[in-house]
């Protein structure tokens, strides 16, 4: 629902070009969520949230065109992801910050509902939340319920669901 960013509630079968004058240099897509990264370091959100995947400080919101997350920039890297349970969307989001001369930081928001947000808590965020952590992020993977950080020093943080010693949905860096 929402999720396409161009503004309408079509499905589409065709790729549509959105937003032609903002150059972007990555997307995410979760579930009935899309983060879009711009080259300059601004994330823009469409699509629908129960939990505030969005990242717009709303807590249920849909959005059919991109929208730009307020007060958010110098983003380097960005991950969505979730899924559907007793017909809710249940999407969070991920984003690393790199400010010029400091080490990048970890934010998360959306739903927490396994702790994949990483806050050491199981509240849903719908604003972007500073991580405390040990060490410096650098790539960022979202599965259904979980959420991969790979360090620069080449290790893996993983936070969320983790039934039966199996981590729901796949992660790629």
């Amino acid at each position: 629902l929402h999720c396409l960013g161009d503004g309408s509630t079509v499905d589409r079968a065709i790729p549509r070009h959105i937003m032609p004058s903002v150059k972007f240099k990555k997307i995410a897509a979760g579930c009935r969520v899309m983060l879009a990264l711009t080259e300059d370091g601004y994330v823009y959100s469409c699509g629908s949230s129960a939990y505030g995947a969005l990242g717009h400080a709303v807590a249920s919101e849909t959005s059919a065109q991109l929208k730009l997350i307020s007060n958010f920039d110098n983003i380097v890297d960005i991950a969505a992801g979730g899924f559907v349970a007793d017909g809710k969307y249940l999407n969070f989001c991920a984003a690393i910050q790199q400010n010029e001369g400091e080490a990048a930081t970890l934010f998360t928001w959306g739903y927490n509902g396994y702790g994949q947000l990483g806050l050491g808590t199981t509240v849903s965020h719908s604003a972007p939340q500073l991580i405390n952590i040990d060490f410096e992020p650098a790539k960022l993977a979202c599965g259904a319920g979980h959420l991969a950080v790979l360090s620069k020093d080449g290790s893996v943080y993983i936070t969320g669901a983790n039934g039966r010693g199996i981590i729901y949905g796949t992660t790629e860096f």
